[in-house]
């Protein structure tokens, strides 16, 4: 429901849920769903341009996931969580975090959003054409 009025841009009432929800979490121990909450607030921040809470809920989001015991949920949570990071640090401009979580990120799953990223790194920060011709190719072979 969260992510329903997120989308349909009900703000407001899309967090009035998330703190509800937040509080009702606090009494349970059940980490999976803790992530999802802290990752629906970062989305949330995200599409409000709020970057910087947008960070501070995935890194929320990534401390509890990195408590899961299931292996391939934990992979997955993780998974999309860096790939959050990346989204949300390359729209700070910070390519050094980005970068970081990228990695962590392609440790987890194959790459999708962070080949955009990695490719842009290399062209526009460290003009490394050797770089550039293999993000560029990896990117044509997911097209």
């Amino acid at each position: 429901m969260v992510n329903f009025l997120r989308i349909i841009e009900h703000y407001e009432e899309s967090a009035q849920l998330m703190n509800q929800i937040e509080q009702d979490l606090g009494e349970f121990d059940n980490v999976f769903l803790k992530s999802k909450l802290y990752q629906n607030a970062a989305r949330l921040y995200n599409q409000l341009g709020l970057l910087g809470l947008a960070v501070f809920s995935n890194l929320k989001a990534i401390a509890f996931a990195i408590q899961e015991v299931a292996p391939q949920l934990k992979a997955s949570l993780l998974g999309e969580l860096y790939s959050g990071q990346v989204i949300y640090h390359s729209k700070q401009n910070d390519y050094a975090k980005a970068i970081l979580f990228c990695y962590k990120g392609m440790a987890y799953r194959e790459p999708n959003k962070e080949l955009q990223v990695l490719l842009e790194y290399y062209q526009n920060v460290q003009r490394n054409q050797d770089s550039i011709a293999y993000y560029f190719n990896e990117l044509e072979v997911q097209l």
